[in-house]
């Protein structure tokens, strides 16, 4: 993650990239404390650690959102037991991180933007009250366009779930936002490989019923090929991008694939990102530790980002010209696809 910081502080001190950096200006949405932490053993990853952990990054990225936990059954995941503890410790150091009003208002002391707190919620009327009664007031939901991945996640089938997910959204007024991720985009770790008719399908119908629809590649073994497919279509059937996030996983065998599906992304305005400050992560309900593939790390992120920000061919647009600013990437943005080796080993921001 220091990497990554040390990158951040490269494009905001170089005026054409700082200036690009704020034309896309990505949201980026932490799930170290969830999905970072769910395959590991809770000796390994004990609360203190944690706090730590979410201290960190907190003070080095300043995330837009951030995942704490999830509300599970401790039998399922027992690392998740103490998320309850957690959600009301980091809100309080969030509430605690900046000035009161008068000393803001007066300019003494420097306003920081806290992120926004979210927890993992099976969709479950009894999980969801239980959030109700915590003060959650941002929820992320989890749904699959593979019924076996459903049924082994929160057992119900798939007309359950949709019927299940859109009751939560419509009827229940206690939450700010609703994150839904949709699992199993191209691949399911149980059926194998799921057809692009039945992913776009369950796309246009989730998309009603979220504030934000996370595309989430839960094998990492999604393409850059098939994923253009998959983003095309959905904005010609007109999903609005800027409710779409993605969650991806990577190693060494797809991080080309990573790198033009953040590209692609980009150019078509899709701006929210699931990163991690840890390395690991995964559905280690449904999948064995060998088949699962690391989180989206901050330090590939922004190794990725910069590279693009670089490849950008446009004049160097003033930062004040208005005008240009909602056309210049648009007009100039860097190439889709890059399939050319990158060795990125020398640390050129440290």
């Amino acid at each position: 993650m220091l990497y990554a910081k040390s990158i951040k502080n490269h494009i905001l001190r170089t005026p054409k990239l700082n200036y690009l950096y704020k034309i896309i200006n990505p949201i980026l949405f932490d799930v170290s404390l969830r999905d970072g932490i769910q395959g590991v053993n809770p000796e390994d990853m004990p609360y203190n650690k944690k706090i730590d952990t979410f201290s960190n990054i907190m003070k080095d990225m300043n995330p837009t959102n951030m995942e704490i936990g999830s509300i599970v059954s401790p039998k399922v995941l027992p690392i998740m037991n103490d998320t309850s503890e957690l959600f009301k410790e980091c809100s309080q150091i969030i509430e605690n991180i900046n000035p009161l009003e008068e000393l803001r208002v007066s300019g003494e002391i420097n306003y920081k933007q806290s992120p926004e707190l979210y927890v993992l919620v099976p969709p479950k009327l009894e999980k969801i009250e239980k959030a109700c009664e915590l003060g959650i007031t941002n929820i992320s939901l989890i749904t699959s366009v593979s019924e076996s991945f459903i049924k082994k996640n929160t057992k119900m089938d798939m007309n359950n779930a949709m019927k299940t997910i859109s009751n939560i959204y419509l009827k229940n007024k206690n939450f700010n936002n609703i994150k839904l991720y949709v699992s199993c985009i191209n691949e399911c770790p149980i059926e194998g490989k799921i057809e692009l008719s039945k992913i776009i399908e369950k796309l246009l119908f989730y998309e009603n019923y979220c504030d934000e629809l996370c595309i989430s590649d839960t094998c990492g073994k999604l393409s850059y090929k098939y994923y253009k497919i998959i983003i095309d279509n959905c904005i010609t059937y007109g999903i609005n991008v800027d409710k779409i996030s993605l969650h991806l996983h990577i190693n060494e065998e797809n991080y080309r694939d990573v790198e033009n599906i953040i590209r692609y992304s980009l150019n078509k305005d899709i701006r929210r990102f699931d990163l991690s400050a840890l390395s690991y992560g995964g559905c280690s309900v449904t999948m064995g530790k060998e088949k699962m593939k690391n989180n989206l790390t901050y330090d590939t992120f922004y190794e990725i980002l910069i590279k693009y920000l670089n490849d950008y061919n446009g004049p160097d647009t003033p930062l004040y010209d208005d005008e240009l600013k909602k056309n210049s990437i648009k007009n100039y943005y860097t190439q889709d696809y890059v399939d050319n080796s990158y060795n990125y080993n020398e640390k050129k921001y440290a």
